[in-house]
C-alpha cells in the first residue's frame, strides 16, 4: 500500500483528506483547529500577495526622497513599542487564560483592567511622542529643508496611528482568543484591499501625496479598528463592560508585564547592538546586506506565526482548565506544523538564493547570499524555540526565563564584538546568533521540564526532528525535481513539500501524545 501511494500522489493526498475527514468528526477542537488554519492560509496568501503589489507601486507613487522620509519617521516612532509590547502580550495571555477557566465575571474584571490600563498607557504615549519624540526628531533626523513641515505631518499621523492600534489590543485578542478566525482573516484582507486603494488615491489626489498617504493610512487604521470594536461589543460578552482596575488582576498583568519587559528589551537591543558592530567594523553596505537577509527572516517566520495562530489559543485554553497533557499535544504539533512551515519556504530560498535575489533585487550588496541563508537557519532554530512560548507564558510562571533567556541574547554582542576585532568575517554574527539560539532552546526547554515535566527527548523526537522527516517524506519519483530546478519545479508541481500528506499526522499525534502522557 505504502509503495502505492507513493507512485500515485494525487491518490495519496485524497487518501490523506478522508482519513483526515474522519478524523476530523471525533474531535471538535481539532476541527476548529484545521478550519482556523485554513482562515489563516487565505489570509496569509492574499494579504502578502496585495502588500508585494502595493510596496512597489507606493515607492513610485511618492519618489525615492519622500518613501524614505515615511520611513524613518515612521519608523521612529514604531520604537514607542517598547512601551508597549509587554502589555500586549500581557493582553492575550491574560484574556485568553480568563477565557478558558470559563469564569465570566473574572473575565469580565480582567477585560476592564486591560482596557483601563491601555487608555492610560495611550495617554503616556501621546505625552512622550509630543514633548520628547518630536525633540528628537527636529533635533536629530535629517530630512530635505523643503520637506520639513511634511515630515512633521507624517510624524503626528504616525503617532496617531499608533495610538489607535493601542487602544484596540483588548479587542483583538478577543477576536484571537475566541478564536474567530474567519472575522480575523476578512478584516486583514479587507485592510489589505483598503490599502490597495491608497495607491489610486495617490495618484488622483490633488494634495500632498506624502501627506495624503498618511492621512489614508491612519483613516484605514480607525476603520479597521471600529469594525473591531463594534464586532467584540455585538459578540462577546466581556467586551460590553466599562472602565475600571481591579486590584488583584492589576497586580498580576503589572507583575507579568514587567519581566516580559526584559525578554523584549534584550531582543531589540541585540538586534540594534550587532547592526552597530557590523557598521563599525565592515561599513553601510553590509549593513545593507544584513538588512536584506532580515526582511526575509521577517517575511518566513511571519508566516509561520500566523498560522501557527490557529493553535495557540487553545494551548492557553487547556492549560486553564488543567488540562496538561493535551496543552503539551498541542505544543508538539505546533512545533510540527511550524517547523514544516519554516521548511516549506526556506528550503527553495537556500538552494536558489541567488536567483531569488537577483529575480528580487537585480544587484545586491556583497554577502547577502551568506547571510540570508544563515538568516533562514536561525529562523528555524528560533520557530522550534518559540513553539513553547505559549504552554510557557500561560503559566505566567516568567520571572526566571525572562532574565536568562535575555542575558543570552545580549551575549551575542560582546561574543560578536570579540570575534570581529579578532578579524572574522561578518557572517560570524550570525553564526553566533544561531548557536546562542540552539543554547536559548534548550535553557528554555528545560526550565519548561521544571515547571510542566515538559518531555523534552519526546519533543526533539517527535516534533523538531518529526517535522525534517514529514518534509523530506518525498517518493523516489518526486526527487527528479533537484535535477530541473527548484523553481521549475515549484511552477510544474513536482515540489512535494507533503502538507496534505502528513496533516493526519499531525493531528494524530495529539490524541497519541495525551495517551503516552497520561501512562
Amino acid at each position: 500500500v505504502r509503495v502505492f501511494f507513493s507512485q500515485n500522489g494525487i491518490t495519496r493526498r485524497v487518501f490523506s483528506l478522508i482519513i483526515l475527514t474522519v478524523f476530523m468528526q471525533t474531535s471538535i477542537n481539532n476541527k476548529h483547529i484545521v478550519k482556523n488554519t485554513a482562515y489563516l492560509y487565505v489570509r496569509l496568501v492574499v494579504s502578502l500577495a496585495i502588500g508585494l503589489f502595493t510596496s512597489r507601486i507606493i515607492l513610485s507613487a511618492l519618489g525615492v526622497s519622500d518613501y524614505g522620509i515615511y520611513n524613518i519617521v515612521g519608523g521612529f516612532v514604531s520604537m514607542l513599542s517598547l512601551f508597549t509590547i509587554s502589555l500586549s502580550g500581557a493582553t492575550s495571555r491574560f484574556i485568553t487564560f480568563e477565557l478558558g477557566r470559563g469564569d465570566m465575571e473574572r473575565m469580565k474584571k480582567t477585560f476592564a483592567t486591560l482596557s483601563t490600563l491601555v487608555y492610560l498607557l495611550a495617554v503616556i504615549v501621546l505625552i512622550l511622542g509630543e514633548t520628547v519624540g518630536l525633540w528628537f526628531v527636529k533635533e536629530y533626523l535629517v530630512i530635505p529643508d523643503e520637506r520639513w513641515k511634511a515630515a512633521l505631518f507624517v510624524y503626528h499621523c504616525s503617532l496617531l496611528a499608533f495610538i489607535v492600534n493601542l487602544i484596540a489590543l483588548p479587542y483583538n485578542s478577543c477576536v484571537i482568543a475566541h478564536e474567530k478566525m474567519n472575522f480575523f482573516a476578512i478584516v486583514s484582507v479587507l485592510d489589505s484591499v483598503l490599502k490597495l486603494g491608497i495607491v489610486y488615491m495617490l495618484y488622483i489626489s490633488p494634495f500632498d501625496r506624502l501627506r495624503t498617504y498618511a492621512v489614508l493610512l491612519v483613516a484605514i487604521g480607525v476603520i479597521i479598528r471600529i469594525i473591531y470594536i463594534i464586532y467584540c461589543k455585538h459578540t462577546f460578552e466581556e467586551a460590553k463592560v466599562k472602565w475600571g482596575i481591579d486590584k488583584n488582576i492589576f497586580k498580576d498583568i503589572f507583575s507579568y508585564s514587567a519581566w516580559i519587559t526584559i525578554g523584549a528589551s534584550s531582543a531589540i537591543f541585540k538586534e540594534q547592538g550587532v547592526n552597530v558592530l557590523v557598521n563599525m567594523f565592515f561599513g553601510v553596505l553590509f549593513n545593507a546586506a544584513r538588512g536584506i537577509s532580515m526582511q526575509v527572516y521577517g517575511v518566513v517566520s511571519q508566516f509561520s506565526y500566523s498560522i501557527g495562530q490557529a493553535i495557540t489559543p487553545q494551548i492557553t485554553k487547556e492549560y486553564a482548565v488543567g488540562n496538561l497533557p493535551r496543552a503539551i499535544s498541542l505544543t508538539f504539533i505546533l512545533a510540527k506544523v511550524q517547523g514544516i512551515l519554516i521548511m516549506t519556504l526556506s528550503l527553495p530560498l537556500l538552494l536558489e538564493t541567488n536567483y531569488v535575489l537577483g529575480l528580487w533585487l537585480g544587484e545586491f550588496p556583497d554577502y547577502t547570499v551568506a547571510f540570508m541563508q544563515w538568516a533562514l537557519i536561525l529562523c528555524y532554530t528560533r520557530t522550534l524555540e518559540d513553539t513553547h512560548g505559549t504552554l510557557y507564558l500561560a503559566t505566567g510562571n516568567v520571572k526566571c526565563l525572562q532574565i536568562i533567556g535575555g542575558g543570552l541574547m545580549l551575549l551575542n554582542i560582546p561574543i560578536d564584538y570579540v570575534f570581529l576585532k579578532q578579524g572574522f568575517e561578518p557572517i560570524i554574527t550570525m553564526i553566533i546568533g544561531a548557536v546562542l539560539e540552539v543554547v536559548t532552546m534548550f535553557v528554555a526547554f528545560m526550565y519548561l521540564k521544571k515547571i510542566v515535566k515538559f518531555p523534552i527527548l519526546c519533543f526533539y523526537r517527535e516534533a523538531a526532528i518529526g517535522s525534517m522527516r514529514a518534509f523530506f517524506n518525498f517518493s523516489s519519483s518526486d526527487i527528479i525535481f533537484l535535477e530541473r530546478g527548484v523553481f521549475s519545479a515549484l511552477l510544474f508541481g513536482q515540489y512535494r513539500i507533503c502538507i496534505y500528506d502528513n496533516w493526519f499526522e499531525l493531528f494524530d499525534c495529539i490524541e497519541h501524545k495525551r495517551e503516552k502522557l497520561n501512562n
